[in-house]
């Protein structure tokens, strides 16, 4: 109740009337291959609303669009801040730069390459081979590792 204004009703939370939206805070680190040597990948806040919030998934690429807003802090963290606040980045629009698993296509150089090389006798050799090629020998072993990345069930990812 405020009773310096001179009101003193109370505040009830009314369902009906209230926008009810979806909402997910991310965060997103910089691509690992676009960071030099040694350095520590930078990451921001971001967050989303609406249709937003179930876009994005672990580990997908994206380009994202939107408004940096600074965040006051609140409590003991304002006064050991002084000025400085945090900022969120609110996206407006989110693009995945990286497609799925399920439309990866190769293009008809690399199908031909492919296909080329499963057609050899020894293909299974060159694969086995390629495995940990600085250490000599274990061939039984590369192979057995070899079959248990390569050989399953097909799935759908």
């Amino acid at each position: 109740e405020c009773t310096a204004e001179g009101v003193t009703g109370s505040l009830f939370f009314y369902p009906r009337g209230s926008l009810i939206t979806s909402y997910r805070t991310v965060r997103l680190q910089e691509i690992t291959a676009e960071v030099p040597t040694g350095h520590v990948p930078r990451s921001m806040t971001v967050r989303l609303f609406g249709t937003l919030a179930r876009s994005l998934h672990p580990g997908d690429t994206v380009t994202v669009s939107g408004v940096l807003l600074p965040v006051p802090a609140e409590g003991l963290r304002r006064l050991r801040m002084g000025l400085a606040q945090d900022t969120n980045f609110v996206a407006m629009s989110c693009s995945k730069r990286k497609e799925d698993y399920g439309s990866t296509c190769l293009t008809p150089e690399e199908q031909e390459t492919l296909e080329q090389m499963m057609a050899r006798d020894d293909f299974q050799d060159i694969l086995t081979n390629s495995i940990a090629p600085e250490i000599f020998g274990h061939r039984d072993l590369k192979r057995a590792l070899l079959l248990a990345m390569t050989g399953s069930v097909p799935r759908v990812l």
